[in-house]
């Protein structure tokens, strides 16, 4: 209901405010090819300089010098390779995500892609981000049968002047599959079109120089908030927390970067408040849990960071149960992610033009997103119901009442008719009566 409410306000607004324009996805042929993995500048050492470089490059000495401590390690190069995107000049990443929800008798596949491409704000330019995300639904049986649209989204935040936020949307139907294996739609204008944001800047974050520092800031992000989604850490998992790590194994390359596969301790990730909590918002359930059958874990991790301890890959293996749409069920997804930090795969020259565009041609309506929520509500309740109103007020106090007197008209015509009928009959029996022998025509008595 909530999303069919949101539907309605969004075509309405869009509808009234600014037409309904469409605009082509912006992803130039150099950054198709990065989605695949297919530039040479993915598998070129970055040469942006990496926060924690001294904390990965310390957490690796600690490994080499002692092999037992593959699990410990594993867990500091993840958590120290996500939280050094926040510092970070610029950025970008492509995720592909493949699942299987499994809810009573009925089932479903489903394909989400994410491309994100950040660029913090410095002295030489302003702050920018290009993020969409876009859920297909392959297939779906039994009882989850009608609920296709339920699971399909397709939304896109893009950022300019390092806080003016444009957000777009796109219509499930729309969503299509390329040749490539990439996910596109048609965006329109959404919510929060020109919204200047000063708590979303795009800007380099507060500096947290140690890992318990880092550690501290995983639980504070979302202990005791509900659906709070804008954490660091990456796979909602708290890889510093006291044995979460049930095994690692670690690899040095020729390239100088370290391939990690790391497997989750679950029973120790369901214990942990800050990931459990974490895996419960971002899947919109109050009691889901990783799930493990057998020897396998309900979480493994592959990844590989460079040199200096930025991410280049992950690709994560995940398997929970718990609430899913009301339906108690489980879900089963692989999700890889391949980043880039090279100039090549992060211009937003294109993108800038592609929104300034979008903007021209929706036309001047940042006033109606400046609006409260309940600002926004009563005027696209004024849009909607208004309308039906003026035609209820016309039809009674103006159809109604002429429709009425019409109708009186008619019938004190048909009556006048009658009576003028009835008076020319009398008239004609009157002649036609026979008259006395014993007077003329014209004579008197």
């Amino acid at each position: 209901m909530k999303k069919f409410i949101k539907a309605l306000t969004l075509g309405v607004a869009t509808a009234v405010l600014g037409g309904a324009a469409a605009f082509s996805a912006a992803c130039t042929k150099l950054q198709t090819n990065f989605l695949k993995g297919k530039t040479d500048a993915y598998n070129t050492a970055p040469v942006q300089e990496a926060y924690y470089e001294d904390l990965s490059a310390a957490a690796i000495a600690e490994w080499k010098a002692d092999g037992a401590k593959a699990p410990e390690t594993a867990g500091k190069l993840w958590a120290l390779a996500c939280y050094n995107e926040r510092y970070l000049e610029k950025f970008c990443y492509f995720l592909d995500q493949d699942g299987t929800t499994k809810v009573g008798g009925g089932d479903s596949h489903a394909i989400k892609q994410e491309y994100y491409l950040r660029w913090n704000e410095t002295s030489d330019h302003c702050g920018y981000r290009y993020h969409y995300t876009i859920k297909e639904v392959e297939s779906m049986t039994g009882i989850l049968a009608g609920l296709k649209s339920a699971f399909e989204d397709a939304t896109l935040r893009v950022s300019v002047d390092t806080n003016v936020f444009y957000r777009y949307r796109g219509d499930d139907k729309d969503i299509k599959m390329g040749e490539d294996g990439i996910l596109t739609v048609d965006w329109h204008e959404g919510e929060d079109w020109g919204k200047v944001e000063e708590d979303n800047k795009m800007v380099k974050s507060e500096e947290i120089p140690t890992l318990e520092g880092i550690e501290e800031d995983i639980g504070e992000s979302v202990i005791g908030k509900d659906n709070n989604n804008n954490v660091t850490i990456h796979g909602n998992i708290n890889t510093l927390a006291e044995n979460i790590v049930k095994s690692a194994e670690i690899t040095e390359n020729t390239d100088g970067s370290y391939s990690v596969t790391m497997v989750i301790d679950n029973e120790v990730a369901n214990a942990d408040e800050a990931s459990l909590k974490m895996l419960r918002n971002a899947n919109s359930s109050g009691d889901c849990k990783w799930k493990a059958d057998g020897d396998d874990t309900g979480l493994k991790i592959d990844f590989t960071v460079w040199a200096n301890g930025l991410m280049k890959e992950y690709t994560i293996d995940e398997s929970w149960k718990g609430k899913i749409s009301g339906f108690s069920g489980s879900v089963d997804s692989v999700t890889v992610v391949k980043y880039s930090y090279a100039d090549s795969d992060t211009d937003v020259t294109e993108i800038v033009k592609w929104n300034n565009k979008n903007v021209k041609d929706a036309g001047d309506i940042t006033w109606f997103y400046t609006l409260t929520k309940l600002e926004k509500t009563l005027f696209i309740v004024g849009l909607t119901v208004g309308p039906v109103l003026v035609a209820g007020v016309t039809l009674m106090c103006v159809f109604i009442p002429r429709a009425k007197k019409k109708k009186k008209l008619k019938a004190a015509a048909a009556e006048n008719s009658a009576e003028t009928t009835e008076e020319v009959e009398e008239v004609e029996a009157v002649e036609e009566m026979p008259q006395s022998p014993d007077k003329k025509d014209g004579s008197e008595e």
